[in-house]
Order: structure tokens, then sequence, then C-alpha cells
């Protein structure tokens, strides 16, 4: 039988043509038992048919492209044994392994089923040869069960004994960041024959906001060569965009009073599966320039998953003070998980009269905290009650050393500012008060406003009236991109009003690309009137302020008579005067021409 695992993938650096070493050498295939890469190990009643490593040999751990930082490497023994004819039997127990907790922990388990039907029911809680190898005939038993062999691992790794304390370990090796670690196996027989649990762990001066996961494995010591392994670890990882015009990206922009949608994507260690739970919180962070949704409108997806709020208690999704989580206790529980399983998580959020113009834009930030070590006893918690990290459940205390925290992702979303300058047509330094507009957008909406900054669209009955200032000024606050168009309903006294509709274009380029669309969301801001020459925006310090300004004028002139006016009554009594004149003078000549005759 076959027991699979994948934490660390091995070689050997010696090769024999002998019958023996062809042995060695098929079996040096199989020389870690490990909590999250891939291996085989074949055993048979008490014993592991594998060869054994001379003491004086070296492990060398490979060094990890992902690793960053000082990482320490501990081995502690876990069985005991002899070899004989290329088979390791079990005697008892490493000296270095809490056996009463690990027992414990493994009846516990319901990975190795509930209550009476548990594996480990009925071996006594106690420190002796005898559970050493009736613990040993089940795991042998296990067959292809790799669930049960990583929870058997993990469980292992959890009840070491010594605190994990690197001066103690039976074996031990220290690199920095990328470099190989070696580790020696005694310098003559000090460090007997067996297996050890190997745990990773970094300096903790180096981690802060590193985004790190661990490693751990039960690794057989073997044969008289030496042994590489390499690791193969993996952290989760998360991503925020925006939508803009159908697109997703770090940039978008948009109207004040407009629904924003935003998606988070997150994934899964590689090592997925060599957790017994696996916690998961996405924390989600709003500027107060927009206004959260309500929980119940917060999709969450697991894969093929739409999460029931509310029914889930292994999800929460909560919102306060425009802050959105979303926990996981065990992301693992919801089917087909797997480490390519993507967590979506979709909302909209309306931007407000708070929002800033400009480049400063309103910038979301993203954050993921995660179960980074295998080995770590968290075990859900799926009560009513909210929790926001896993905790230790002696002490009720956030257990940091089993958690890690992503550095932040962020979107940002722009808003601008369109100014108006009323003038004379002739003299532009006249500026003209108390023009009035009105501005439709392109799906024939007109604008709506609230606190003198944009905050909807609506039909034109109930569309607002901007009008200019003693400067001639109208301010249009909380524009997106786009095209507008611009209706003067009243000219200042004395002027004619325009009598075709003002078309103005405001043209961001935002998407993303910069090598910093963040810091550098838009690389391109312009208006243009009536297919006129484009007009670059307002900068200052090298950035956008997000105002763009147009001037329109407006011609003096007198109103003409209208219809049924005074003045048509002249026109048609001067005119009904001519011609009876003319009536008159024909008729007086034609007496004149017959007195002549």
């Amino acid at each position: 039988m076959k027991v699979k695992f994948n934490q660390f993938k091995t070689k050997s650096t010696r090769n024999s043509d002998s019958k023996g070493s062809n042995i060695m050498k098929k079996n040096r295939k199989l020389t870690a038992l490990l909590v999250a890469a891939c291996m085989t190990i074949p055993m048979a009643a008490t014993t592991f048919t594998v060869p054994m490593v001379a003491s004086g040999a070296t492990v060398t751990i490979q060094a990890d492209s992902n690793a960053i930082g000082y990482t320490y490497y501990y081995g502690y023994k876990v069985f005991e044994g002899y070899s004989n004819a290329g088979k390791f039997g079990i005697t008892n127990w490493g000296s270095n392994i809490n056996v009463v907790s690990l027992i414990e922990a493994l009846k516990a388990d319901s990975t190795f089923g509930a209550g009476e039907n548990n594996q480990f029911y009925n071996i006594e809680s106690v420190k002796t040869p005898e559970t050493a190898m009736a613990v040993a005939n089940i795991i042998n038993g296990v067959g292809n069960d790799s669930e049960k062999a990583n929870a058997f691992a993990r469980l292992v790794g959890a009840n070491v004994d010594s605190s994990e304390t690197y001066e103690n370990a039976d074996i031990k090796g220290a690199g920095n960041g990328n470099a190989d670690v070696t580790m020696k196996i005694g310098e003559s027989s000090d460090i007997p024959q067996g297996y050890y649990v190997i745990i990773e762990r970094y300096a903790p001066e180096t981690i802060d906001g590193v985004n790190q996961a661990r490693t751990l494995g039960l690794l057989r010591v073997v044969g008289s060569d030496n042994l590489t392994i390499s690791t193969k670890r993996s952290a989760p990882t998360i991503a925020k965009s925006v939508e803009n015009d159908g697109s997703w990206g770090k940039v978008a922009d948009a109207c004040i009073g407009d629904a924003v949608a935003f998606k988070i994507i997150g994934t899964l260690p590689v090592t997925i599966d060599d957790y017994g739970a696996y916690y998961y919180l996405i924390t989600d962070t709003l500027g107060t320039e927009f206004d959260a949704p309500a929980a119940e409108n917060v999709t969450v997806k697991v894969g093929n998953n739409t999460i029931n709020q509310t029914n889930d208690k292994n999800c929460r999704v909560t919102v306060l003070n425009n802050k959105i989580t979303v926990s996981f206790e065990d992301v693992t529980t919801y089917d087909g998980v797997t480490k390519d399983t993507i967590i979506e998580v979709t909302y909209s959020a309306k931007l407000n009269s708070s929002a800033n113009i400009g480049e400063t834009g309103q910038t979301n930030k993203v954050q993921l905290t995660y179960l980074s070590n295998p080995n770590s006893t968290y075990s859900p918690d799926l009560t009513n009650n909210i929790s926001e990290a896993p905790t230790n459940d002696s002490t009720g205390e956030t257990d940091i050393k089993d958690t890690k925290t992503t550095v932040d992702d962020n979107v940002k979303i722009l808003t601008y500012q369109l100014d108006i300058e009323k003038v004379d047509a002739q003299n532009s330094a006249t500026k003209l008060a108390n023009a009035k507009f009105k501005l439709k957008n392109d799906e024939g909406k007109y604008a709506l406003v609230t606190t003198d900054k944009i905050s909807g669209w609506g039909d034109e009955t109930s569309a607002y009236e901007f009008v200019s200032n003693g400067s001639g000024i109208i301010n249009i606050i909380g524009l997106d991109e786009g095209t507008y168009y611009l209706k003067e309903t009243a000219a200042p006294d004395g002027y004619n009003v325009l009598p075709e509709e003002i078309k103005v274009v405001i043209t961001a380029n935002t998407q993303d690309n910069t090598s910093d669309p963040i810091n550098n969301a838009t690389e391109n801001l312009t208006v243009q009137v009536n297919e006129g020459t484009a007009v670059e925006g307002l900068e200052a310090n090298d950035n956008y302020t997000g105002v763009l300004q147009i001037q329109v004028a407006n011609n003096k002139g007198t109103t003409l008579p209208e219809t049924g006016g005074i003045g048509t009554k002249i026109f048609y009594i001067l005119g009904g005067t001519l011609v009876i004149g003319s009536g008159a003078a024909l008729v007086i000549k034609k007496r004149m021409g017959k007195d002549e005759e």
C-alpha cells in the first residue's frame, strides 16, 4: 500500500549498480512523508519499507523562489526504530513528541471518524512502544487516502513537545532568503535513525508584511546517501479591480451619484490539501466617499458555490464603517475546492458628494489574512459569533504566528469638474451673470444636483438649472468622462439665448497603461466643445486637478416683435393706408383724363 503526501520532492545524489543499490534507488523516490507535496511511502505491518541514511549525511533543502528573509528548519524525531533488510521497524515514540496530546488530537479529528468510529478511539493516550506501533499500524492502513495522511502529518507537527525551539532541535538548519539550507544528520551516531518532523519558521524581524506561507513535513532519515529536497511553498493572493466602461482594471472614473462596481479575486495556496481547516479573511475598505452596500448585496462565490448568507455559518459577511469583511472559518468545506479554486467577491457602492475631484481620487484597498501554517491547531468556529482572525483556543487571543497578511491591493476612482465661463461675444473680458443652463448626458437624462454637486440624472422637468455667478462662472462638480450637452434656458439681460445646444466631450485616459496606475491614474484629461480643439485639463504639481474649463459667449441683440404684437398692427395700418392712397390716385387720374377729352 502507498500513502501519498505532497510537501517536498526528493532526489538522491548517489548511484549504484548493485542489486541492493537498485532497490535503494527505487526507494529513494519515497524519502519523505510530508504534509504538503507529492510522495509515496510503502508500508507493511509495523515496518516502513525504506532504506536509512547514515549519521553524518546531510539533508539539503533547496532554495525557494518565494522565500523572503531568514528561514529556519527544525527537525524533531517522531518514531524510533531499527533497519533490517531494507525495512524500518517502529519500536517506540521519539522523545520530542507530546504523545498524549497527539493521540487525543487524532481521536478528535473527524478525518479519522467521529466518536467510537474514530480509527484511534481504542488507543490509550499514553507514551508506550505499544501505542507507537498501534498508531503506525493505522497509518499503514490509510492507503492512498491523502486526506488522512496529511491530517496525521499535520497533527504530529502540531504536537512537538519542545515548543519548536531551534536550539533544541534534533536536526536544524538556517538560510537567508533564497539560499539553500543544509541540515547535518549528526557527526557520528548522535542522531539515531528514525522519522523526523521538519518544521519551517521565519525570523520574526523579517516577516512583517511579507506574503509568506509555511511548510511542514515528516522526513525519513534514509540510506547512507545525502538527500536533497525541494520545498513546494505557496501563499494565497488577493486582487481588487473596478469596472470602467465595461472593462475591469485598477482605475475608473464615475459621476457622483453613480453606483461603481467592484470585484475581488482571491486564490488558494498550492498546498491547500495539507490543512485540516483553512481560515481566510478578506477585508475590503471603502473610503467615506462611498455609500457602502448592505451585507446582503455583497455576492460571494467559492469556485462554483454561491454563498447563501442566511444559512451559511462558515462564511460571514459584515459591513461596518465602510469596511466589508468576508471571513471563511474553513474555506475547504465547499464542494470542489482545490488549489485552483477562485474566491470571488462582487458588489456596487455609490460615489457620494464627499468625493475628491481630480488625481487624488478615492483609493480603496483590500487585504487578506490567511492561515499560513499547516501545523496550526486552529479549528473552525461555526457559531453565530463573528470572528476576525483565528484564535488560540486556550487563551482566546489572536494566534498571530499562525496567520499572515498580504500586501494591500488598491484601486482608484476619479471624478471631474467642468467650469463654464459665460462672456460677451464681442469682449471676453466682460463676464455675464445670470445665464441659466441645464446639463444633459448622452442618454438624454438631465443632471440633478444636491449640495452643489451632481447627485443623479432624471427627466427635464426635474433637471437642475445652473446659474452663472457674478464672475460669469458655473461649476459643475462630479462628472464622469463622456459626452454632455449644455442647453441655455435663459440669457443675461440684453443678450440672446443660444439657439443650439453645446456639445461637450470629456476624455480621460484612465486605463492601466502605466507601471504605477494608482499614483499615475490619469495620463491625459481633455475637454472638447462642438468638435473644436480639445483643451487639456488644469494641472498642479504635475497632476491633473480634475478641473476642466470652457468659455461660452453670448451676443447682444434686440428682441424682434412677436406675431400679433403692436409692431405688426403698425405694418397693417401703413399697408392699408398705402393701398387706399393708391386707389384714390388712380380714380383722380381717370377723371382728369375724361375732363380733358
